[in-house]
């Protein structure tokens, strides 16, 4: 009696222990799933920041069924990091078979405004995804399976169901002052864009966030904020402009601009990037909202000096 007490305690201890280490140990013991991204796709007008859904499949490669309850995320898109996300999942996994799922994101608009114009080009982007599924297992307690996925993706933004993003073109840039150094030189400008409404609703925009990056030489951060109007697109497809001139624009070590590039009105290479912030009335009142500014081209230098 006393050996079968005996056997039926070790038997327990031994089944305990094996209970005990496959709990804390079965990630390594799961075959990682596989995470492809299919799509992003924009859910509202961007405020401070903007909030996409990503469509995913994951594919449980295991023999086991995996009830996953959250998944724990963040991504990096273009150089673009998102905020930590958390997703409530309760969705299992079964062994060998791809399940859909969709995740939101969210990224500061701030920094997000050449992502921005790209996704509403429809372009495929660079992504990376890492995070962490998190397990309940009836028998074996909670552990964790990896995610990790990159590569690129489709980007199916819907932007014009929104509010179309405008038209930018920059018209020129004038130097207003000039500032030698020792070492290098210091170029205050202005740049003349003209901004065009592609969308059937009015808007104000009453603050430009943005940066000029001439030759290679990047501005300070500048704010425009005189308000202004672009009025909405007609029925036959014209569209309504705004010239605009902003001003108090500073590029610092201007060693990589040519002398003949400010000096002889030629041509320089420029990229402006930046947000619009703008108002308009979609059907149910007034909302706020951040466009994107994302324009790259080459245009006349004056130099009136």
């Amino acid at each position: 009696m006393r050996i079968k007490l005996l056997l039926s305690s070790i038997i327990i201890c031994i089944f305990s222990f094996v209970i005990i280490f496959f709990g804390c140990n079965l990630a390594n013991w799961f075959k990682q799933p596989t995470v492809d991204v299919k799509d992003y796709t924009l859910t509202e007008l961007p405020t401070e920041y903007t909030k996409l859904d990503v469509d995913v499949v994951v594919t449980n490669n295991d023999w086991r069924n995996a009830a996953v309850t959250t998944v724990t995320y963040k991504a990096e898109i273009e150089g673009v990091d998102s905020k930590s996300m958390t997703h409530k999942l309760n969705e299992t996994l079964i062994a060998g078979q791809a399940l859909d799922i969709t995740m939101p994101l969210t990224l500061p608009t701030e920094g997000a405004a050449l992502l921005l114009k790209k996704l509403g080009k429809g372009q495929k982007l660079d992504f990376t995804i890492t995070g962490i599924f998190h397990v309940d297992d009836p028998c074996l307690s909670t552990f964790d399976l990896p995610l990790n996925t990159s590569g690129k993706a489709k980007v199916d933004v819907g932007y014009e169901e929104y509010f179309a993003q405008p038209e930018v073109e920059v018209n020129s840039f004038t130097v207003t002052s000039v500032t030698p150094g020792l070492f290098t030189t210091d170029i205050d400008l202005s740049v003349d864009i003209t901004v065009t409404n592609m969308d059937t609703h009015d808007a104000t925009i009453d603050e430009v966030e943005y940066i000029v990056n001439i030759e290679g030489v990047k501005s300070d951060d500048e704010i425009y904020n005189t308000t202004f109007n672009i009025a909405a697109a007609n029925l036959i497809g014209d569209d309504d402009e705004e010239d605009l001139t902003m001003t108090n624009i500073s590029l610092h070590d201007v060693s990589n601009i040519t002398l003949a590039a400010w000096t002889l009105a030629g041509h320089v290479s420029y990229t402006v990037t930046g947000t619009f912030h703008a108002e308009t009335d979609l059907g149910n009142g007034p909302i706020e909202f951040y466009l994107p500014l994302y324009v790259t081209g080459d245009v006349t230098f004056d130099n009136p000096f």
